[in-house]
């Protein structure tokens, strides 16, 4: 066989071991087993959209996708064709998610339309990443159904509409419905900063399963008592890094389930009142991780918020009490030791007393 067939022959070798042949759509190339990435800001033409699921060669069980502008494209009405809703998840690989991410080049903007992500339901994990997240319509990601982690990364979110969530539940996923080696049921935004500085209304609502929610570094100013409310399974809570400076009374009740709550990093105002949670904690065993540092320079203790110059004068009025009781100690030894020496004082002046007694009766005698 001349080298050049050979090497061909290897090559196609090769890819068919690693599970690569090279087939993907119109600006889609595989980057691995089962892992594609797609430019969608190049799909300019009609003709390129939407993704067709029949273009790749093997199930797209990792898609990650370049997005700028409408999701989908402003007049389309689905960003993945049809074909995608028949996805067999008998051959996907249990050994990881199928995921689909988006990422915004140099932070692009991108509108979400209703149902974007309509006939995807064989996804598992979803992730949007460093995009300026202008409007959030309802029930944009109603075609996932279920997902078992939701993460938003980096960038910005403005508009979000009360029911963006609808027709969506974030779950950990039993194997009747996916088959994977760990299930999370998790929702994280990590740095993505809300534009008007609060947890949009009705974010999580929908979500009554949910095991785990992450709003960090969002920029939250105001945290509202129903933020977690409706996601009465939730066992554990980060909200660290953000710009409040207290959370309202009673944001965890009727959470059964916390076991856990992470506040890192924030500068918590100072009032008995605003240090409640500390309490309500240890009351309902919820480890608190944080490092409860209030803005006015001072620390959570045992229920209440302690200023530096509190804290410095019960350290001081600590000093001097245990000084008191030192002086009361030094000076009842002292005391003691006086009393003890007066006592041998009286008995050696008894003794000598005794003495010239008996040397007196002695010279009575010789006389």
């Amino acid at each position: 066989m001349p080298f050049p067939s050979l090497f061909v022959t290897l090559c196609f070798a090769i890819c068919i071991i690693d599970g690569v042949d090279g087939t993907a759509p119109t600006h889609c190339s595989e980057e691995g087993d089962k892992e594609y990435y797609c430019d969608y800001t190049a799909m300019t033409s009609s003709s390129d959209r939407p993704i067709d699921y029949a273009g790749f060669g093997t199930v797209p069980q990792t898609l990650k996708i370049d997005v700028s502008g409408f999701i989908p494209y402003f007049g389309d009405t689905q960003m993945f064709s049809t074909s995608f809703a028949n996805v067999d998840e008998t051959t996907l690989d249990t050994n990881r998610p199928a995921s689909l991410e988006l990422y915004c080049s140099l932070g692009a903007n991108i509108f979400f339309e209703e149902n974007a992500f309509d006939n995807m339901t064989y996804m598992q994990y979803f992730k949007i990443k460093d995009c300026t997240t202008l409007y959030v319509p309802a029930r944009a990601f109603a075609g996932f159904v279920f997902l078992d982690s939701f993460i938003i990364e980096g960038g910005s979110i403005d508009d979000v509409d009360p029911s963006a969530m609808s027709g969506l539940d974030v779950k950990d996923l039993s194997a009747s419905i996916h088959e994977m080696p760990r299930n999370f049921g998790s929702f994280a935004i990590r740095y993505a900063k809300f534009v008007g500085q609060t947890i949009p209304p009705g974010l999580l609502y929908s979500w009554k399963y949910l095991n785990d929610a992450a709003i960090v570094g969002a920029d939250v100013a105001t945290m509202t008592a129903d933020a977690f409310k409706y996601s009465a399974r939730l066992k554990r809570i980060d909200i660290s890094d953000n710009t409040f400076t207290s959370i309202p009374s009673g944001m965890f009740e009727g959470l059964d389930m916390l076991s856990e709550v992470t506040m890192n990093n924030i500068a918590w105002t100072c009032t008995c009142d605003d240090a409640w949670f500390v309490e309500y904690a240890e009351t309902n065993n919820i480890t608190i991780r944080s490092d409860l540092v209030c803005g006015q320079e001072g620390f959570a203790v045992s229920g209440k918020c302690l200023h530096l110059i509190s804290l410095l004068v019960y350290g001081l009025a600590f000093v001097a009490f245990v000084l008191c009781w030192v002086s009361l100690g030094l000076i009842i030894c002292t005391r003691k030791q006086h009393a003890q020496k007066g006592e041998r004082k009286t008995k050696a002046r008894g003794r000598w007393n005794k003495v010239l007694d008996m040397k007196a009766k002695g010279k009575g005698k010789k006389k």
